[in-house]
């Protein structure tokens, strides 16, 4: 594994890649999976997706997931990583897992990614 260093470094390698830099000015789609991402991690992501029991319960903007939460009636704290927050309540059923996925479903973000 990687220490919490060299991954952020990798993370930023890649978000200039996926921006264009170092390939011609091409930009390139980067899919990755990160499994408990640090806040700095998160910080440098910009689009994400979370899948619970293999179905979509969060795709958007990075940093719109903290919003998110408070839709589900957790508000997550400040300077709380939300990636954390929102993976921990999920797996602690503090968040019912099958009604984040049919928020999602049913949200207009989610009825367009179908």
């Amino acid at each position: 594994g990687l220490d919490s260093y060299k991954a952020l470094e990798i993370i930023k390698l890649l978000k200039k890649i996926a921006k264009g830099h170092g390939t011609g000015g091409n930009r390139v789609t980067v899919i990755a999976t990160i499994h408990q991402p640090s806040a700095r991690i998160f910080g440098e992501l910009e689009e994400l997706l979370v899948l619970v029991q293999g179905h979509t319960a969060y795709f958007g903007p990075a940093n719109q997931l903290r919003s998110y939460c408070d839709t589900m009636d957790t508000q997550c704290p400040p300077f709380t990583n939300p990636a954390e927050f929102f993976l921990e309540n999920l797996m602690e059923s503090k968040i019912d897992r099958l009604r984040v996925r049919d928020a999602w479903t049913s949200s207009k973000r989610g009825s367009d990614t179908k």
